[in-house]
């Protein structure tokens, strides 16, 4: 059993990786919603947007490693919050 400090459970990190607005010119914008979130050794996706091409994008852009995700959380099953679920990301470790 791995054992979280406090400050690590507390504070997570969290990454907006699509969204329907962006400020940043190297992001894509995209009907949805995706971010990652970072809670000391896990890396949470929540949600996936509307757009797999923009999300795989965005991911890239960010220099986050697909790999490192341990968990997908989709809250519910509206099209612009798991369109992008069949984005074709490859894990070898499964």
């Amino acid at each position: 059993m791995k054992i979280h400090s406090k400050k690590s459970l507390s504070n997570p990190i969290v990454t907006i990786i699509c969204d329907n607005y962006t400020k940043r010119k190297d992001l894509e914008a995209s009907w949805g919603f995706s971010c990652l979130i970072n809670r000391g050794d896990k890396n949470i996706l929540f949600d996936t947007g509307s757009d797999s091409i923009v999300l795989s994008n965005n991911i890239t852009r960010l220099g986050i490693d697909p790999a490192s995700i341990d968990l997908m959380m989709i809250p519910h099953q509206h099209w612009d919050h798991r369109e992008s679920f069949h984005c074709p990301w490859r894990r070898d470790d499964h």
